[in-house]
This record gives structure tokens, C-alpha cells and sequence, in this order.
């Protein structure tokens, strides 16, 4: 469209594009003006009830006159059929561009929120309901004016509703509950969609957020957001009052016009100018001059109220409080940019990214610029972990050696050939004097445990961790400021060693998946990245332990903290990810994408091909068993829940007469299997041992169950006998001694049990007989195996694995020589362990595995008061 002619109009360039709308900047060529023009999607232009949802968009603005709403010019039709409106061009930005930026200044909150509430009150005055009020359609012009854009979706009093019955129009997110059931709406509605635009713009975030739609809607149906309060420092208690009426989950609890919420808008506003209203979230007292020498009680209550703002004071700076800082972008690219380390000056940072097709280590200045490519193709493994050198002329990362062994290498700050630090090793620190280095090393059982060694004699290596320090594996230390402590991560928490050996303590305590630790620069804090109230965001905790405190906003799964030696800046990184499942044809090698599955994980084949069970948190906040229908029908069928429990679903499997699925689930520190009808029904608790129950497997015939458990130390197989879903007898234990057994797939015939066993670090497929009376056997060498299913046709196996490579693939494997066969065309899963999981249908013919698109991006936050 760039240059073309259209009615009177040229075309200069294309400025966006919304749920049914195509918008171009272009020149009104009669009366020499820049305009705005929206068309209708190509793909709807087909569309009776598109088209007039369109015009009644032009109909509907031009019945407004306001200065806080977009006006309307004209609207035209192409020679080709295509309808448009040409409205005014105004220079400036949308308010979600605002925001990204970071949270809105409180003052130029409140002035934008009563611009939008008086444009909406003058479409309300008129029988008008936008109905899709959210932060990106609405433009804060050059001179600070708010212009409310897209009457897409509005609809008069008097209007014929234009969507099918029980079909919800808008945004998800900025969705009333009445408009997310598909209930008839009011002007409230608009309301409610004001609140959350005013939440948004003081936090930087959005009130409720989730993976999926259906899991916003139950968020917004079932649960209150997060105060404001909360997240930060400076909001008064009013503006927090304000926006939860605005927000109330009934219409009739809401404020009932604009008219009632301006009101109050404008009141605050009167409030804060005039400073009668505390700029802080603490109340200050007020000091009324000769008033308190009238009455004595009013003295001692202000005196109590001035030790209590005293103390909340003195107890804020003991506490060092999170300084207040605006983030911003450093890096912009359509890849995966990671694991920031900033240089010890604070002018550089080193990330990970695999914008080359490997992941490689890249220096980059702190506020941006042309970045410096240091290794290539030195690691594909997911993390290489760069960390500077105290001095900052080089930086240790992770690569394989020519073994195909993780290790610690050396590189210099403007690149070169790479030296070898330590052999068999991950995740280096170096200490602050840069004489020791920590890292992380797996013992005889294969899981990491943290190490220390010199970097003068680097074979004088002390292990530091043991496992009793925390659950499963230990990784990821980050030496203590002064270099006498080291912290790091486990299965849950965090822990802290001392680095000369010693007793290890936990410093987190609720069991999250704490990661990525670091240490701040005067030692009284660890930051670290987690999954905490729905979110993945950047934390801090005292070291003396306590509550962690939330640092960053969780907008876009922030992750991998550094902090500048002076503590002024804080560097993340972001990461994006679009997962999903793909049905490969193996005959035809073509791949079908399952577009309901988006978000989907842990995909099970039923054995007619019927059914495919996964697991997702599209309902809600914990994972739960779902089953999609395979059928050609179209529009395709919805997926059918099929568990509803406390805790967390996992790795779903059908029983061969595809009656069945057995799963595990995650409750708290609980691990067991349980066994739910396909068809839907009461699941049935399949292992109630207190030990950690997984990854179930059936026999053939499905009169049996393997099954993984700790119950006799260390990961072993167990088999027991099953019945209708019920467990009919004690499990027998198959495998033992110091090679750790995960993920068992039975063979067709029933013969053997391949499974992935874990020693010293090396991820392998071995092979056992079901009764226990034979050793395992190892069948592919190298293979860094993640899981394993058999071929059923052809008797082979089918292994996804890195070889290698350092990013997952999946092939095939013979059992007898471990020969490999690559599908055609390939299917690789990236480096991520998450995604590399597979199942195949009983014939072979279908494999359904998962798809990920990966992005991230570097940021920075500078702090404009205090030190992180």
C-alpha cells in the first residue's frame, strides 16, 4: 500500500494494525493534510457483519464532539471494494507506548485518567459504549491531549447487537466480568475498563495477566488484583480506593457514571496540588498552627502521629528500601538475548543470544549500540553463564570440550581463542579478588553440586555441597561482596555455604523455584529471579532471611539479575516465549500445528490417534489435564478438562486401550501417581507412598505400571500391578545402585523397559527387562538424552537428545548398535529441556511433539533514589 493512490488520499506509510483495522499515515492530496486511514482487514473484507461493525465505527465517533475523542473526516470505499476512514493524524504516542517506557508519573496518571473519563462521559451522554477501552487505543498527543481512538467495537442504546449471542468483543485483559461472560454490557463496562487503564499506567502492568485468554478471564472473573500499593512506594491510598471501585466485579459496586468517577478524579487531583494529600502511601501528620493549642488530646495525637511517620522513617532507611528507577531497552532483536553480566566498571554488559544460530557470548555498551561478537559457535548449550573477571579483561562462560563435556572457559574481553579453565564443569563466579573461581559440578548420583577451586592451581578443587543442601541439584553460586559466603540455588530456595566449607542454610524458606542469585554490592541483599505471585519477576530477600520483596514488575518473565558495583544499576533480562504442539506425519513429513493448543505441554498420543492429552493453565493458575480430539471437523472441537485438582498436573500417558491416563501430580513437596477415565471422571490415587512418585509408564497389555521413585534412594523404576485404575498389588523395584533412572517407555512386546539413566553428568538410554533379573543396558553413547519412546513398526527406539549438537532433536535408535536415524525433515526442539518432549501414536505414524518461538531482550534500570 506504501505509495499508492487511494480516492484522494497517499499513501505514506503504515502506522499499525487492531483486531479488525489496517491504519496508514497518508496525505489528503485536496486539502493538503497528513490523515490517519483505517481499512478493514483483507481476511474480513468478505464479511457482511465485519463491514457494518466498520461503518458503524464512522457512524458512531462522528456522532461525538470532544476533545479528548478522535474525530472523523470521511468514509470511503476503494475501487476494489475496500471500506476506509480517514480521521486526524495527531502527532504523539499511544498511552501503551507510554508505558512501556515504565509506570506514569502518579500527577500525569490521574490528568490522562480524567481526559479519558470525560471523552467517555460525552459518548455515555450520547447513547454510546466503546467497549474496548484498553491503554493501546488510546493516543496522548505531542501537547499532552488525550484522543480515545477505534469505536470498533461500540455500540448505542438503541443499537442492533451486531455479534453472535454469547460472543465477547475487546481486549481480554481490559474486560469487565459481565463483558468476559459474554453478558449483556453498559456504559460500567467502560468503567471498569478505565480502572484497569489507571492501574496500568501507575504499576507499568496489567491488573490480571496470564499465558492464555481463558486464564485471564478466570482471573478476572474469580480473583482481586494486587494492590498498587504494593508495588509501589507513592501511591496515595485514595487513587488506590479510586481504582478498585472502578475495578469492583459487580456493576452496581462500581461507580455508576464517568460523571461519579471525574468527581473523585478531580477531587484527588484538587487534593495533591494544594498538597492536603500526602504524597506517600504513610500518612504525615498535619501541622494547624494555633488549632493544636486548643486542645490538648489533638497535641498528643499528632505527637503519636509524628513517632509513628518517625519510625516508619528510620525503619524505611534500615531496611534500605527498593530505589525507584525507570528501565530501559538495551538490546532489540527478534531472538533470544540472555544471562547479562555487567562489566565490573558498569559500562558494559556481556549476554548470551542466538541470533547467529548458536548461543554465543556478545559484549554490548550499557546503553546500547553495535555489539561485539566474542565466541562463534563456541556452545549451542543453553547456558553458557558468561561472568567477568574482577578486573574486567576477560570473562569465563560454558561450552563443551572436545569430549562433548561442559567446561568452564576463558575469553577476552574483545574476543580471541578461548582457553580452558576447569574440565567437567558449569556455572563459574569468579571471586571478588579473581584468585578463586565457584562452580557447579555433578557428583556420582548426576546431580550439580557447588564446588570451589583456585584459578592458580585449578585441580585444588573443595566441594562445598552435598545432598543434604538443598533439594535435588545444586547451581548457579554467586560469591558474597567480601568473598566469604556463596550463594546459590536449588529445586526450591535458595541457599547460602560458607566458601572455605561449611554448614550450608537455607535463605529462602516457601519452596518457589528461587534462581539466579546475586549479591548486592553492600552485602545485605540477594537478588534473584522466580515464580512468585503468578509471575516471573526479579526479587530481593535480606540475607538474614524474610520476606522477599518484589523488585520489578513481572511484565515480561524477568529474569537474570546484575547489579553495578556501585549499585546504581540493575541488569535483566526479558524473555517472550509462543509455545505450542505440532502433529508430525512421519509418512509425509508434513507438520500440522494444533492453534488450541497454544501454551499446551507434556503431549500424549492416544493409541487410535483419537485424542491427544496435554497439560496447560489455561483455567487458572495450576496445571491441569486437558484432551484435544483429533478429528477433521472444522471448526475443531474445544478442549475437554479433564482433572481439577490442588496442585499440578504432569506428564499425562493413555493406557493402550486408551480408557485411561495416568499422570503425576505436584502438591507441594507431594509427588504421586494417579490414574483419571479418559472420558472424564473421579481420578484415582494410583501411589501413596510419602516418597516422590513419577513419570508412569503402562505395559502393553496395561496390567502394569512403571513408574520412578526415590523410595529406596535415588531415582529408580518400580512396577506395580493395575486394575480399572487402581493399583492391585506392592510395587517391585527393577532397578538399582548409583545409576538414576527417569522417563520408562515398555516395548510393544512387553519385553523391555527403555528408560533414561543418569550418571555423572551423562544423560544415556538404557534398556532393562520388566522383572528385574537382568542389569540395565546402555544403548546410545553421547546422546544427552532427554526422553525416550519406541517405535512400535520398527521396533526402534525414539530419542530426543542433543548428540552433541547443544540443541535438542529427535531420532531414531537401533537397540542393538545405538545407530541413529535423523527424521525427514528434521525435528528439532531448540536448547530447551522443556520443549524436547514427545509422544509417538501406537503405529508410529504420528508423532506430536512441542514448538517454541523464543524471544528476550537486555534491559537496564537505574536507580533515581537510594542503591540496589
Amino acid at each position: 500500500m506504501i505509495g499508492k493512490q487511494v480516492s484522494h488520499y497517499l499513501i505514506i506509510e503504515k502506522l499499525g494494525g487492531g483486531g479488525m483495522g489496517v491504519v496508514y499515515k497518508a496525505e489528503d492530496t485536496t486539502l493538503k493534510r497528513i490523515v490517519a486511514l483505517k481499512f478493514l482487514r483483507p481476511d474480513v473484507l468478505m464479511s457482511e457483519q465485519e463491514k457494518a461493525r466498520f461503518v458503524y465505527e464512522a457512524r458512531a465517533a462522528s456522532a461525538l464532539d470532544h476533545s479528548n475523542i478522535c474525530g472523523i473526516h470521511e468514509i470511503g470505499e476503494t475501487e476494489d471494494g475496500q471500506m476506509f476512514i480517514s480521521m486526524p493524524y495527531y502527532e504523539g504516542e499511544t498511552l501503551r507506548q507510554k508505558i512501556e517506557k515504565g509506570p506514569l508519573k502518579i500527577a500525569d496518571a490521574i490528568d490522562i485518567a480524567i481526559q479519558l473519563a470525560e471523552g467517555l462521559q460525552e459518548a455515555h451522554d450520547n447513547g454510546i459504549i466503546h467497549r474496548d477501552t484498553k491503554s493501546g487505543n488510546v493516543v496522548v498527543t505531542s501537547k499532552g491531549q488525550v484522543k480515545i481512538m477505534d469505536f470498533g467495537l461500540a455500540k448505542t442504546d438503541r443499537s442492533t447487537r451486531l455479534t453472535s449471542t454469547g460472543v465477547t468483543l475487546g481486549t481480554v485483559s481490559y474486560m469487565s466480568p459481565e463483558q468476559a461472560r459474554g453478558d449483556k454490557v453498559d456504559h460500567r463496562t467502560d468503567i471498569w475498563s478505565t480502572g484497569v487503564v489507571l492501574y496500568e499506567m501507575l504499576t507499568g502492568r496489567l491488573p490480571f495477566r496470564a499465558d492464555h485468554e481463558q486464564a485471564v478471564v478466570y482471573l478476572i472473573l474469580n480473583q482481586e488484583p494486587e494492590p498498587m500499593t504494593g508495588l509501589r512506594t507513592g501511591i496515595p491510598m485514595e487513587l488506590e480506593r479510586i481504582t478498585s471501585k472502578a475495578m469492583a466485579k459487580g456493576p452496581d459496586e462500581r461507580y455508576q457514571s464517568s460523571k461519579e468517577l471525574l468527581a473523585d478524579l478531580r477531587a484527588l487531583k484538587r487534593k495533591m496540588e494544594s498538597d492536603e494529600l500526602p504524597a506517600s502511601s504513610y500518612a504525615r501528620p498535619r501541622v494547624a498552627g494555633r488549632h493544636l493549642l486548643r486542645n490538648v488530646a489533638m497535641s498528643v495525637v499528632v505527637l503519636v502521629a509524628i513517632s509513628v511517620a518517625a519510625w516508619v522513617i528510620v525503619r524505611t532507611q534500615l531496611s534500605n528500601p527498593i530505589p525507584r528507577g525507570r528501565p530501559f531497552q538495551v538490546t532489540r532483536a527478534d531472538a533470544l538475548q540472555m544471562q547479562p553480566a555487567l562489566s565490573p566498571d558498569g559500562g558494559r554488559i556481556a549476554y548470551v543470544s542466538n541470533e547467529s544460530g548458536s548461543l554465543d557470548i556478545y559484549v554490548i555498551d550499557v546503553r546500547g549500540g553495535n555489539p561485539l561478537r566474542l565466541t562463534s559457535g563456541a556452545s549451542a548449550e543453553y547456558s553458557p553463564s558468561p561472568t567477568w573477571f574482577p578486573d574486567g579483561s576477560s570473562i569465563a562462560f560454558v561450552s563443551k570440550d572436545e569430549r562433548g563435556e561442559e567446561s568452564i572457559w576463558k575469553i577476552g574481553q574483545l574476543g580471541g581463542t578461548p582457553t580452558l579453565i576447569l574440565p567437567n564443569a558449569a556455572y563459574p563466579a569468579i571471586s571478588p579478588d579473581g584468585k578463586m573461581i565457584a562452580f557447579s559440578r555433578a557428583d556420582r548420583s548426576g546431580e550439580p553440586r557447588i564446588g570451589v577451586a583456585s584459578l592458580g592451581e585449578p585441580d585444588s578443587i573443595v566441594m562445598l555441597t552435598g545432598k543434604g543442601d538443598g533439594l535435588w541439584w545444586q547451581d548457579e553460586p554467586a560469591w558474597s561482596p567480601e568473598g566469604s559466603k556463596i550463594c546459590y540455588s536449588a529445586r526450591h530456595d535458595l541457599w547460602i555455604v560458607p566458601a572455605k566449607g561449611g554448614k550450608a542454610w537455607r535463605l529462602t524458606t516457601d519452596e518457589q523455584a528461587d534462581r539466579e542469585p546475586t549479591w548486592s554490592p553492600d552485602g545485605r541483599h540477594v537478588y534473584f529471579s522466580s515464580y512468585r505471585e503468578g509471575t516471573v519477576a526479579l526479587w530481593r530477600v535480606s540475607v538474614n532471611g524474610g520476606k522477599p520483596e518484589r523488585v520489578t514488575m513481572g511484565v515480561g518473565s524477568e529474569c537474570s539479575p546484575g547489579i553495578s558495583r556501585d549499585g546504581i544499576r540493575l541488569v535483566y533480562s526479558t524473555k517472550a516465549s509462543e509455545p505450542g504442539l505440532v502433529v508430525r506425519d512421519v509418512i509425509s513429513g508434513k507438520d500440522t500445528q494444533l492453534p488450541a493448543l497454544m501454551g499446551a505441554k507434556y503431549p500424549a498420543m492416544a493409541p487410535d490417534k483419537s485424542n491427544i492429552a496435554f497439560v496447560s493453565d489455561r483455567w487458572g493458575p495450576k496445571f491441569d489435564l486437558f484432551i484435544q480430539p483429533l478429528s477433521p471437523a472444522t471448526p475443531p472441537a474445544k478442549p475437554r478438562r479433564l482433572t481439577d485438582q490442588r496442585g499440578n498436573a504432569s506428564h499425562p500417558t493413555f493406557s493402550p486401550d486408551g480408557k485411561w491416563v495416568a499422570y503425576f501430580l505436584i502438591d507441594g513437596k507431594e509427588r504421586d501417581v494417579w490414574i483419571v477415565p479418559s472420558s472424564g471422571g473421579q481420578p484415582i490415587r494410583f501411589t501413596d507412598d510419602p516418597a516422590v512418585d513419577v513419570h508412569p509408564a503402562w505395559s502393553p497389555d496395561g496390567s502394569m505400571l512403571a513408574f520412578v521413585s526415590d523410595r529406596a534412594g535415588g531415582s529408580q523404576i518400580w512396577v506395580a500391578p493395575v486394575r480399572n485404575g487402581r493399583c492391585t498389588g506392592a510395587p517391585k523395584q527393577i532397578t538399582s545402585g548409583d545409576l538414576n533412572a527417569n522417563a520408562p517407555s515398555w516395548s510393544p512386546d512387553g519385553k523391555l523397559i527403555a528408560f533414561l539413566g543418569v550418571r555423572e553428568d551423562k544423560s544415556e538410554i538404557w534398556v532393562v527387562r520388566p522383572d528385574g533379573r537382568s542389569q540395565p543396558r546402555q544403548v546410545t553413547e553421547g546422546a544427552d538424552a532427554l526422553r525416550v519412546k519406541w517405535d512400535g513398526p520398527t521396533g526402534m527406539l525414539i530419542v530426543s537428545g542433543t548428540w552433541n549438537k547443544g540443541e535438542y532433536e529427535l531420532r531414531r535408535v537401533s537397540i542393538a548398535g545405538g545407530r541413529t536415524t535423523v527424521f525427514n525433515p528434521p525435528i528439532r526442539f531448540g536448547p530447551e529441556t522443556l520443549n524436547a518432549l514427545f509422544d509417538v501414536s501406537r503405529d508410529g505414524k504420528l508423532v506430536v511433539y512441542c514448538r517454541e518461538k523464543v524471544r528476550g531482550n537486555i534491559w537496564v534500570q537505574e536507580a533515581e533514589t537510594g542503591s540496589y
